[in-house]
């Protein structure tokens, strides 16, 4: 291309990067550009698509729509074939059919970066805690991303999840409801279901695994319930009681699986804009606590750093 060539062309290509309406940006480069808009997919990557979706189909994989979801998502259609060969037999192995690994590679397109053994070790973990493979087949085709984890979080998580629940069949349940458990940290999980089972005092362990209250923060769980405490409608069971006797409370379930707007006005019996004015207020609050807290600490520390200096002085 000579200096004239090049120059008109910069100023084609300049003259559409500084132009606001942007709608049709392919008939506003110069013919000559064109070439620039496109970049074409080489003879390898052609070849690799169509012998994966080749494959794909060998496996029984049917679906017109999952397929034309799939070719448009080159991150998946440029994978090694033989990758795609593995990852089906490995599920289909284990009662997945294809058209349940395809979608879920489309959803959680890391799938296909696992090898095949990583993924039988982590497909075994759920199956063997969750004590029921139909179970924990239903729960990592509706979360496929469960399948990219480690043997040590799914077992420390699962574990926490059945010590509140009494069972791993409810463990699927909460799982279901509340997918980022598997992600939050342990020691905030932990937190949570102290504060549920020792503050709230909710003993029913049916209101555990039907509500996605696990799932919340610790300042969302206490925002909502000191919400409830303040406004009159949450009363602290007492624990002589049976747990069989009504508390009054409104169940997990109405606390923490309604909208703001609905647990304000229907739950608490007042508006949201009330409800939304705490929230802030309780915010600053259990700031200042954390920060006295933390103050507390450092006077504790600094008078036994004194005495201990006092000590000294006088053994010398």
């Amino acid at each position: 291309m000579n200096t004239l060539m090049k120059t008109m062309c910069w100023r084609g290509m300049d003259t559409v990067f500084r132009s606001r309406n942007h709608t049709n940006l392919l008939y506003e480069i110069p013919k000559y550009c064109r070439c620039m808009a496109f970049i074409t997919p080489s003879p390898d990557f052609k070849s690799s698509s169509n012998l994966t979706m080749e494959i794909i189909e060998n496996y029984g994989m049917k679906d017109k729509k999952t397929l034309q979801v799939l070719v448009s998502m080159p991150s998946l259609t440029s994978v090694n074939p033989d990758t795609w060969k593995k990852i089906l037999d490995v599920l289909i192995t284990h009662g997945f059919s294809a058209m349940n690994v395809v979608d879920m590679a489309i959803r959680h397109p890391n799938l296909l970066k696992s090898s095949p053994q990583k993924l039988l070790q982590t497909w075994n973990t759920w199956a063997e805690i969750l004590n029921q493979r139909s179970s924990a087949r239903s729960l990592v085709m509706e979360h496929p991303v469960f399948l990219s984890l480690s043997k040590g979080d799914i077992i420390s998580r699962c574990e926490q999840l059945r010590a509140v629940t009494g069972s791993y069949k409810f463990v699927a349940n909460i799982l279901s409801r509340c997918p980022q458990i598997m992600f939050q940290s342990l020691s905030e999980l932990e937190q949570v279901t102290d504060y549920i089972s020792t503050k709230m005092v909710v003993r029913n362990v049916a209101e555990y695994y039907n509500s996605t209250a696990l799932g919340c923060t610790l300042e969302e769980v206490k925002t909502r319930h000191e919400f409830l405490v303040r406004c009159g409608k949450y009363v602290t069971p007492n624990l002589k009681q049976s747990e069989k006797v009504p508390t009054g409370n409104a169940s997990l379930t109405e606390i923490f699986d309604t909208s703001e707007e609905e647990f304000a006005t229907r739950i608490a019996g007042v508006t949201l804009e009330e409800f939304v004015v705490f929230q802030t207020m309780y915010e600053e609050e259990l700031r200042q606590r954390a920060g006295d807290l933390e103050g507390s600490e450092t006077d504790d520390t600094d008078y036994d750093t004194d005495s201990d200096s006092d000590l000294d002085s006088k053994n010398k």
